[in-house]
């Protein structure tokens, strides 16, 4: 996992969750490993776009991933969107709405290495 930062990249994570939970979520990851930067807390609202979207407009990120696609929802086209996928058995990551991922991958690792060596 430590591949990403080796190449120059900084991980942040935006998750959608409460405020109060961003510093536990944060230590979390990083007790499985991600070597993440910073965290960054969005709502969960359910709103015409990814509750992300604001978030990402003000990154500026080369690349978000996320295994969850309605958060691929009208976030900016300029910011790569990879999709991680669920078992398609009660996913919401099937049908029309894959067109929001400018990639898929079947777990975080294989997203990282089609990244990396792209």
């Amino acid at each position: 996992m430590l591949r990403p930062v080796h190449a120059g990249y900084e991980l942040v994570c935006v998750s959608a969750i409460e405020a109060q939970d961003a510093e536990a979520r944060l230590q979390n990851l990083r007790h499985c490993g991600f070597p993440i930067e910073r965290m960054i807390a969005t709502d969960n609202a359910e709103i015409d776009d990814s509750p992300k979207a604001a978030a990402l407009r003000e990154l500026q990120p080369v690349v978000f991933v996320d295994d969850f696609l309605p958060y691929l929802r009208r976030i900016p086209d300029n910011i790569h969107a990879a999709l991680i996928l669920r078992e398609q058995n009660g996913s919401p990551n099937v049908g029309a709405n894959l067109v929001w991922a400018h990639s898929r991958h079947a777990d975080l690792a294989d997203f990282t290495l089609w990244w990396l060596n792209r």
